[in-house]
């Protein structure tokens, strides 16, 4: 299997990394590689989410839960019997540790479907979910720097567990943290919706319990076979909570809730799982984006304001999707700071400097107006949907300038403002001569950033009697754009693996270079390694953040 998979990548000029390669040729491979891990790095058929998402399994992980992943990602919704026959070589105990672990860190949901002696479980893996543990750090840095170290200590220790109980939260803390400190970080937490309720199983419902435990009973359980072992259907089994219910009759065990609710006694609450919310972090990291955007566009008095209204509507909006506050519940949220003036701006916080500053935004059409009764207040809400498309029109502009030059942004934005042109039209508007413009457009057609709409006069199609107008498709070029990035991303990644393992080939795992009596080379050697890692990781945050704003995650 290995040699085959060196002989396809060299006929088709696929790259295998460093080392790996090497491995295959001396016949030092691992069971792992075995399994399929090798062909997750070399597929071609691949996109660029998955490949990031296999890798960051692969390096938290081990190998064995990237193969189990990559048999789930090739053949979603499969019971414990049939991935045992994706994954042939794999015993079925790691099998079963591989989707505990997955299931615990939120990357594998388990879904239990039929009713009767002919339930099974059935289980799929999240890519998102995956690429999402990229941005752990700058998550933990991003509270430590608003709501101070304790706070980033609860966040790791829900990050170290995947989802965690009170009891595990202050096991993880507790060497220096008191637990009236732990409690009153973790209550703060989850007010902010950092930390969101996950629906816990649930002993009594067979269902649900079944769906959370389906690994420890062995694969009999889960081929809808009927074994002795598996509980009898009774009529409490159709008894199922409406959060755990979805369409379709199945039940999801372990997946976040959609409408949050903080249980009683907040995050010390009994029998309650947390995890991390992705979507309170991803609102407030792309609220600072907005902010700067606007500063650019209108000042920094009216970014300043744009933020604070983020803030205003941001509880509401993770909740229920309601984004309409007042100006009196604007000033709310900075009466606390005891300042006069907005922060970071020289605006006055007065209801009169406020509305008007906001009706001055709305005539921009960065903030919308929603009802201006007689006699009522008027309320405001950011247009989240043009902010975010300004951001994703911006990035996908400096992109093609950086892979095609300053000319095709000059169409790119052209037609992203005025879709359907003809040739001509973009020739005069870009003001650029005609063989430039019509190598640029061709170039861009090429990578799939401009489509071309035929438009015939007569009923033959005839070239000579057809219009053909330039336009471009904005979901289609974000995708392309992404892949790349993701592409990229996995290449960093890959690269960054590569330096730490010559790291440690050079001073030991997890040894340093003063354990070490080296030569003046081999320290510098070392010291040149580490450099190398912390720059591959710091790009990797900062693409991570331009994909931030493209995604909807």
């Amino acid at each position: 299997c290995c040699e085959w998979a060196v002989r396809v990548s060299e006929i088709f000029g696929w790259n295998l990394p460093r080392g790996r390669a090497e491995a295959v040729e001396g016949r030092q491979v691992s069971g792992a590689c075995r399994w399929g891990g090798i062909m997750s790095e070399c597929r071609p058929n691949l996109n660029g989410t998955q490949r990031v998402a296999l890798q960051v399994v692969k390096q938290h992980f081990g190998e064995a839960a990237e193969s189990m992943c990559d048999a789930l990602m090739k053949r979603p919704r499969r019971s414990l019997k049939e991935l045992q026959q994706d994954c042939p070589t794999m015993p079925l105990g790691q099998l079963r540790n591989s989707l505990l672990v997955t299931i615990q860190h939120n990357l594998v949901s388990a879904v239990v479907e039929g009713a009767g002696k002919g339930k099974e479980c059935r289980y799929s893996f999240d890519t998102s979910e995956a690429v999402l543990r990229l941005r752990y750090p700058k998550f933990s840095a991003y509270v430590r720097a608003i709501y101070g170290a304790d706070a980033e200590k609860v966040v790791e220790a829900v990050l170290d567990h995947g989802r965690a109980t009170w009891d595990q939260i202050k096991t993880a803390c507790s060497p220096g943290l008191t637990e009236e400190k732990m409690r009153e970080a973790g209550d703060l937490l989850v007010d902010k919706m950092y930390l969101v309720r996950v629906v816990t199983p649930n002993p009594e419902d067979d269902q649900s319990s079944q769906a959370y435990s389906a690994t420890k009973a062995g694969s009999s359980k889960f081929a809808g076979s009927g074994s002795k072992r598996g509980a009898p259907s009774t009529p409490g089994d159709k008894k199922v909570s409406k959060a755990r219910k979805k369409e379709g009759g199945s039940v999801y065990a372990g997946l976040s809730i959609d409408e949050i609710c903080v249980p009683e006694g907040g995050i010390s609450a009994n029998g309650v799982l947390w995890r991390l919310g992705a979507e309170a972090f991803a609102w407030d990291l792309r609220g600072e984006a907005m902010k700067q955007l606007v500063s650019d566009r209108a000042g920094p008095e009216s970014g300043a304001l744009t933020h604070l209204l983020l803030k205003a509507v941001r509880s509401t909006a993770l909740v229920n999707k309601m984004h309409s506050v007042t100006v009196e519940q604007v000033l709310e949220h900075e009466k606390g700071s005891g300042s006069q003036q907005l922060a970071g701006s020289n605006l006055e916080l007065s209801w009169e400097s406020v509305s008007e500053r906001l009706m001055a935004l709305s005539h921009d059409g960065l903030v919308k107006r929603v009802s201006d009764q007689p006699g009522g207040s008027t309320t405001f809400q950011p247009e989240i949907t043009k902010l975010r498309k300004s951001m994703r029109q911006d990035i996908i502009e400096r992109v093609v300038e950086a892979k095609m030059g300053l000319q095709a942004r000059r169409i790119m934005g052209l037609l992203l403002h005025h879709p359907l042109l003809e040739s001509k039209a973009v020739w005069d508007l870009a003001m650029l001569p005609k063989k430039d413009a019509n190598e640029v457009l061709c170039r861009m057609f090429k990578h799939g950033y401009v489509g071309l709409q035929e438009v015939p006069r007569t009923a033959d199609h005839s070239a000579q009697r057809t219009f053909f107008l330039w336009y471009v498709d904005m979901d289609k070029v974000i995708r392309l754009v992404k892949d790349d990035m993701m592409r990229t991303m996995h290449e960093m990644l890959l690269k960054r693996e590569e330096k730490r393992q010559q790291s440690e080939d050079l001073v030991g795992i997890g040894g340093e270079v003063r354990d070490l009596d080296a030569a003046p080379a081999q320290k510098q050697q070392y010291h040149a390694l580490q450099i190398a890692v912390e720059r591959l990781e710091l790009a990797v945050l900062r693409l991570d953040e331009t994909l931030l704003l493209l995604s909807d995650l």
